[in-house]
């Protein structure tokens, strides 16, 4: 074979397979989230749901609002995620199998729940746990079947350590 030949069939298969792969599906060609990301975690109480919740915008800004009640705040912390951890996102999103998960996780039914919720584009999850209870550490395993509780707590996980202000980190 001709070394043009070698060096444009070389280069058609790696145009063809960067085309296939599963990221794909969550970040778009120019390295855009292909929809928006959210995580909102309230606990229940007294005065109603208070918490936050994270927007994760598909050109990666992002802000975090604090909710009391009824009432969602102005952003209190805001950033810029870079090229890099946009990638990250997507390859966690695809491992977690994001768009697989179910409307609903949990079985508590008790009084003042927990609910985190996860929304990718028009999808939510949410899950419900007792008071006070933290979603549960992701145990990262590489290999093997993930359940829906293993899936939720690795974006969660992933999404808590890049979303923080400078001061945090």
């Amino acid at each position: 074979m001709k070394p043009f030949t070698l060096m444009t069939f070389l280069l058609l298969l790696a145009g063809k397979t960067q085309a296939n792969l599963p990221r794909d599906k969550f970040l778009t060609r120019d390295g855009k989230l292909s929809a928006t990301l959210t995580l909102k975690d309230v606990q229940g109480g007294f005065a109603g749901f208070t918490g936050v919740i994270w927007t994760i915008r598909p050109d990666g800004s992002w802000d975090r609002k604090r909710i009391i009640s009824h009432t969602t705040q102005k952003p209190d912390l805001n950033g810029k995620l870079s090229a890099k951890q946009l990638w990250q996102i997507a390859d966690v999103l695809t491992h977690a199998q994001v768009d697989k998960l179910p409307a609903r996780l949990g079985k508590f039914h008790g009084a003042n729940p927990h609910v985190v919720t996860l929304g990718w584009g028009k999808r939510q999850c949410a899950w419900t746990l007792g008071p006070g209870m933290p979603v549960p550490k992701y145990p990262d395993q590489l290999f093997g079947k993930l359940t829906d509780e293993d899936s939720f707590a690795e974006i969660s996980q992933t999404l808590g350590k890049l979303l923080k202000s400078p001061k945090e980190k």
